[in-house]
């Protein structure tokens, strides 16, 4: 277990899907974490990925950690787009053992591969981290996976946990999510669903040569490097999570005393979407909670004089 002050050995009793977080030790020392930052998101940000499904990514899986997000991230396209690669290297902050040569996902949102009681019940297993959700895929029923997709955004967005009756009178609750979810598929969700997702496509002939490039992108060092910031910056939110919530709700009162409120830029730049003021008022929540997991991570290299 990663405490404030180091770790410590504990009995853990975890979820199959989540065997694949198993960090490294958080480190301090400032040459380690930037030789780490330069390996593991340097590397990353260099290598031909595409940015605007990077920095996306790397918002929602780093923010997860003090706040996670509402929205459901998503990335769509056809087959062969790398969907699940992209997803898999955001992820590997928290999951280092998530990789294409091993387990290449945490849950499957295959119509065929689990109900969506399961799943919404096996999410209620992880919280603070990015969990993949990987291919909702049309399996031959297309309906079927998108209603899948829109009520999974629908219960992360509302933030409750499912409710049913009891035989015998009073009612169960499950446990809500409280992970910031990453999903797959061909295809994406419809209507009102759909206002609660962050959708990022992606297209078969976007990545030149995909498959040399995950390959290296997800090599045992890179993961390893993604995995020290990633424990590191579990480490260092626990020293001050109250300090920061608190620096939250001060950035929804006063946009001016919050290094994390970047709410007037946002507006400002989602201005010309062709949109409602519902939907865009969510764009742009999106894009604060996106925002501030980059904030979330640069603060914490900073602290340790990692990085300029």
């Amino acid at each position: 277990a990663i405490t404030t002050e180091g770790t410590r050995k504990v009995d853990v009793d975890v979820a199959a899907p989540y065997e694949v977080c198993q960090m490294p030790d958080p480190i301090e020392d400032p040459d380690e974490l930037r030789a780490a930052w330069l390996e593991g998101t340097i590397a990353l940000k260099d290598s031909g990925v595409l940015q605007r499904v990077l920095a996306p990514l790397l918002g929602h899986s780093w923010g997860a950690v003090l706040a996670p997000s509402d929205m459901l991230m998503h990335l769509a396209g056809g087959r062969a787009s790398f969907k699940s690669a992209h997803a898999r290297v955001a992820c590997q902050y928290f999951a280092p053992q998530l990789h294409f040569r091993g387990t290449k996902e945490m849950l499957s949102g295959a119509n065929q591969g689990t109900t969506t009681i399961g799943l919404i019940r096996a999410l209620g297993g992880a919280s603070h981290i990015p969990v993949l959700v990987d291919d909702f895929a049309p399996d031959g029923d297309a309906k079927k996976a998108q209603k899948k997709l829109s009520e999974l955004a629908r219960t992360v967005f509302n933030g409750i946990g499912r409710i049913t009756g009891k035989q015998r009178g009073g009612i169960s609750v499950d446990r809500p999510i409280e992970a910031s979810i990453i999903t797959t598929g061909e295809l994406t969700a419809t209507g009102s669903g759909d206002t609660r997702i962050v959708n990022l496509p992606l297209d078969p002939r976007s990545t030149d040569n995909g498959r040399a490039l995950f390959a290296e992108l997800e090599s045992r060092k890179q993961r390893h490097a993604r995995g020290l910031l990633g424990a590191t910056l579990i480490q260092w939110v626990s020293r001050r999570r109250a300090e920061l919530l608190a620096e939250l709700e001060e950035s929804d009162d006063d946009a001016e005393t919050s290094k994390f409120n970047s709410e007037a830029f946002w507006e400002k730049q989602l201005a010309s979407l062709p949109h409602d003021a519902g939907l865009l008022g969510r764009l742009i929540n999106a894009a604060v909670s996106l925002d501030r997991g980059i904030s979330l991570m640069l603060r914490m290299l900073r602290d340790y004089e990692a990085i300029t």
